[in-house]
């Protein structure tokens, strides 16, 4: 590959995870840490046990953020969600039910907010975040539909050991940090204006890639030109098979 073409990839990644860092570091320098409790979140809890709801079996999260970082991760618990922030702003928070259906809405002005979902449920999540980060961790979880919207940050989600099985991100200035592979087949449509991917997949990938300006570094991996995209397909392809169709204006796409 050009090395020129190389370096703006590196280049885009470098600032996508400044500016991820910088926003984070901004939040959590300026607020005042604060663990809510249940009584000071303006509508629901901060958690919900089984017995709180008996009969759910899919839980569907939507999440909007102004400005702050947000962590999910999956674990053992009996408990259906466990969620802190950190903000002084107040949290608007609720949650309905619908038959096992259980449906939680946040939003936040600003915030660095953790969810601790159960890896009893099997989940729908959609995050929008205007400026801030996001990381996501699916090991032993279970999701079925996972959308991310960012205007300006960037994510970091680890697939490893995780149950995952359609991702679709979308990134005005920012990028994206994809590690390992899920215990299934992913479907992933990724859309970024101006920033970057970094991808860790272990050859596990099938890549329909198209940058108007940019490249891609994929040595390892047989490349055939299909007219608009470019497909890039992995020397290790197995059941847990990552299938992504990745669209960048500017900006670059590594893959380890």
């Amino acid at each position: 590959m050009n090395n020129y073409k190389i370096l703006g990839i590196i280049i885009i990644i470098g600032l996508v995870f400044s500016i991820f860092a910088a926003t984070i570091f901004s939040i959590n320098s300026s607020n005042e840490k604060k663990d809510y409790n249940l009584t000071e979140f303006n509508d629901g809890q901060l958690n919900l046990t089984k017995n709180d709801l008996n009969g759910i079996k899919t839980v569907n999260i939507n999440l909007k953020q102004e400005i702050g970082g947000v962590k999910i991760n999956f674990t053992d618990k009996d408990n259906i969600y466990n969620i802190t922030s950190d903000s002084k702003d107040p949290v608007k928070f609720n949650y309905t039910k619908n038959g096992d259906t259980l449906n939680i809405n946040l939003e936040s002005n600003r915030s660095d907010t953790t969810f601790e979902l159960s890896n009893k449920y099997q989940y729908n999540i959609n995050s929008d975040i205007a400026i801030g980060g996001l990381t996501a961790n699916f090991e032993n979880g279970d999701v079925k539909n996972f959308n991310s919207k960012i205007i300006l940050g960037g994510e970091n989600l680890i697939l490893t050991n995780g149950n995952v099985k359609k991702i679709n991100t979308t990134i005005n200035t920012g990028g994206a940090n994809i590690l390992g592979n899920a215990k299934n087949k992913v479907d992933m449509n990724s859309e970024i204006v101006i920033g970057g991917i970094n991808m860790e997949p272990n050859g596990n990938l099938n890549l329909k890639s198209h940058e108007r300006l940019g490249g891609v570094n994929a040595e390892s991996y047989t490349s055939k030109d299909t007219g608009y995209y470019t497909e890039y397909t992995g020397n290790n392809i197995s059941d847990n098979v990552i299938n992504l169709k990745s669209q960048i204006q500017i900006g670059g796409l590594n893959l380890i």
